[in-house]
């Protein structure tokens, strides 16, 4: 997966980003989340989401 344009939006908002690996911290002050987790891609092209699903519900619940 690639976000279009996450280059730029991540140099303006550089004064209004943090990164933390404290997700309880993370979930109270945040008003939008991202969550990089490597997604290679299935045969058919598609995004294979299995640790991006596995991580969001051990961190989130």
């Amino acid at each position: 997966m690639h976000e279009q344009d996450i280059e730029s939006l991540l140099k303006e908002a550089k004064n209004k980003i943090v990164f933390t690996t404290d997700t309880i911290q993370a979930v109270e002050q945040a008003e939008i989340i991202l969550i990089a987790i490597g997604t290679p891609p299935k045969p058919n092209g598609n995004a294979y989401t299995r640790y991006c699903d596995s991580k969001c519900k051990k961190r989130i619940g």
